[in-house]
């Protein structure tokens, strides 16, 4: 019996059947949300979950750039196992090298801009840089954060590096 598959996102797309470069209206594995919608959503109901049923009539839509699904995963022939219901996550992407380099960026700049705040960049990266991360850490150590990566949204940072950040950050701070 498998009870889960795990991976990064393209390993997973492709074990499971589904499109690989994320080019779909409908890219995510776990909702049946549109590209517009999760723009704009931060959750999805249990009715816009993927189905094995939606799975299978997307099948035999054989669209796969709408649908999202390419092709049948062999796994599914399994007891007990149907892709719509593997939820495993890769963090490192989802999170490390995704939402928390954009939001983090945001947070940063909110922090630095407001007046009641005695936070600069540069005593930020002070801090950043002077911190004791103990032996293993101290090799994510990211490069000093600049204004134009706070303005642009998005810290320049590997999952690592931003791993280790968002961990001593408070203790920093």
């Amino acid at each position: 019996v498998l009870s889960r598959v795990i991976g990064d996102n393209l390993a997973l797309n492709e074990i499971l059947g589904f499109t690989l470069g994320f080019q779909a209206n409908k890219f995510c594995r776990f909702c049946n949300l549109t590209k517009d919608e999760t723009k704009s959503r931060f959750s999805s109901h249990q009715n816009e979950l993927r189905t094995i049923e939606q799975y299978q009539n997307h099948l035999l839509d054989e669209d796969f750039r709408a649908t999202g699904v390419r092709e049948n995963s062999i796994l599914n022939e399994l007891s007990n196992f149907h892709c719509t219901q593997n939820f495993a996550v890769d963090i490192m992407h989802d999170l490390y090298e995704g939402v928390v380099k954009y939001d983090l960026a945001k947070y940063l700049q909110i922090f630095i801009d407001d007046d009641n705040i005695q936070l600069s960049l540069k005593s930020l990266n002070a801090l950043k840089q002077n911190f004791h991360y103990g032996s293993i850490e101290i090799g994510n150590l990211s490069k000093p954060i600049s204004d134009i990566h706070l303005k642009n949204g998005a810290l320049k940072m590997s999952a690592s590096e931003s791993k280790t950040f968002i961990t001593f950050l408070p203790l920093m701070i």
